[in-house]
């Protein structure tokens, strides 16, 4: 499993580094009061200059990502 991430910073990386993604969820997705952050380590698989996109390959299961405790959100 994995997700295609468009990010401006694309060129930044390079087939087969390794990345730690974190992904926030709201609360209505979740079912929490706040946002919660999920955190794992992915793999990139493919850049796309094109479309300034990486695909990444998540090395665990997205529902083994472990919660973040503190974390900043930006928006």
């Amino acid at each position: 499993m994995g997700a295609f991430i468009r990010t401006e910073e694309w060129s930044s990386f390079q087939v087969n580094d390794e990345t730690i993604i974190t992904c926030f969820l709201p609360p209505d997705f979740s079912g929490q009061d706040e946002f919660i952050a999920l955190q794992g380590k992915a793999t990139i698989r493919r850049l796309d200059p094109v479309n300034k996109c990486v695909a990444v390959e998540f090395v665990k299961s997205f529902r083994q990502f472990e919660k973040v405790l503190e974390h900043s959100r930006q928006d």
